[in-house]
């Protein structure tokens, strides 16, 4: 029987989480604004689905924030501070040109090394690549995206700026982005929000390797807290109960039936971004050059008459073995010298390879010649 006191005790643990969870959510929602250099006038924006930079989206899963502004503190792994003024259009988008130009149109589409959050506007890789090529730029990456998010941007906006050039960074975590049943066991899948995979030809909606499943959905739609602590739990178990796949990749290789899968699945949209775009060029390149990834994204890439840059990686790789500082405090992603490092070496590749130059710079699709050599 329910006594008073009882009673009392209940409502009284009751009250109590749910203050610890009103103040935990508005203390991480202004510590996000204070960190992000937010304007605290835009707080309405950010009451639920949106994570500063990426908002929950029911087609994309989640996307680059519209007329997002904001300005931060940063540093590099080396620990130089610098301060970071990042801005997205009203469609997201990191740059995005004049559709009009009589200049080449490059369109760039990426995860989260084209977000690039680590970077300024003009600090961008892209950024470099376009002042160095006199290219109008159009660029569009979001954090822990898969092939078919990116393709879905791409179809979304390509006829819009109908460009001369597709530029398509790759991420060796593509594969576990691109195929659920690889992405529920691996370490590289940081992402627990619902994403669209291409599954047996269709697009299927799925929220793989998460516990809670319908908590989750309403955490990620209501509460920066609750995710922050969903959060730390997911860490606590990649630490303490790892059944990575990962391994089982690395001494396998590309014989792992979950690994084949996944290729066959990144194939499919690759195909799929081929004929979206018809003739036009596509160059693609790798954030890290890393095996068996490496090989199979430059295999795709021949397949569809993709142009794979292996260089980059390669050049940003022994950028840092000279000791120059590229990458973030992250670790993984770049600094701004990375960027323009990466930028400058994807400009350098692209006018060698270029038959004609011309083609590039004028209104026609170009011929790439040393295809994926």
């Amino acid at each position: 029987m329910l006594t008073t006191e009882s009673l009392g005790r209940s409502v009284l643990l009751l009250t109590t989480i749910l203050v610890f969870i009103a103040c935990g959510e508005a203390s991480i929602r202004v510590y996000h604004w204070v960190t992000e250099g937010i304007p605290m006038t835009a707080w309405h924006r950010f009451l639920w689905g949106n994570f500063d930079a990426t908002s929950l989206d029911d087609q994309l899963g989640w996307k680059a924030t519209e007329s997002y502004r904001a300005t931060r503190s940063d540093r590099t792994r080396n620990g130089q501070s610098y301060t970071v003024h990042l801005s997205q259009n009203d469609l997201g988008f990191r740059q995005f040109g004049n559709v009009f130009s009589k200049r080449a149109k490059a369109f760039v589409l990426g995860d989260s090394f084209t977000h690039a959050r680590e970077a300024s506007d003009s600090e961008t890789y892209y950024a470099w690549l376009g002042k160095s090529l006199d290219l109008e730029v159009f660029a569009y990456g979001v954090e822990n995206y898969g092939t078919l998010q990116e393709y879905l941007i791409l179809d979304r906006y390509v006829d819009l700026i109908r460009p001369n050039l597709i530029v398509w960074q790759y991420c060796f975590n593509d594969f576990a982005n691109n195929d659920p049943g690889l992405e529920g066991r691996t370490t590289l899948h940081t992402d627990f929000r619902q994403r669209p995979y291409w599954v047996d030809g269709s697009i299927v909606q799925s929220m793989p390797g998460s516990k809670w499943v319908a908590f989750r959905r309403f955490a990620y739609r209501y509460s920066r807290f609750l995710v922050f602590l969903l959060g730390r739990i997911d860490r606590l178990h990649r630490k303490f109960v790892n059944d990575s796949v990962d391994a089982e990749i690395g001494k396998s290789g590309r014989h792992h039936p979950d690994f084949k899968r996944a290729v066959d699945a990144t194939s499919a949209l690759m195909g799929m971004v081929r004929s979206r775009v018809g003739p036009l060029p596509i160059v693609a390149f790798n954030c890290k050059s890393v095996e068996p990834y490496n090989s199979a994204l430059s295999d795709i890439s021949r397949e569809h008459g993709i142009l794979f840059l292996d260089e980059i990686a390669k050049t940003l790789e022994a950028a840092a073995q000279r000791g120059e500082d590229v990458f973030h405090a992250d670790g993984a992603h770049w600094s701004e010298e990375g960027h323009r490092v990466v930028g400058t070496a994807l400009a350098k590749h692209l006018e060698t390879r270029l038959a004609d130059k011309t083609l590039l710079l004028g209104a026609g699709p170009a011929r790439f010649s040393g295809m994926n050599e």
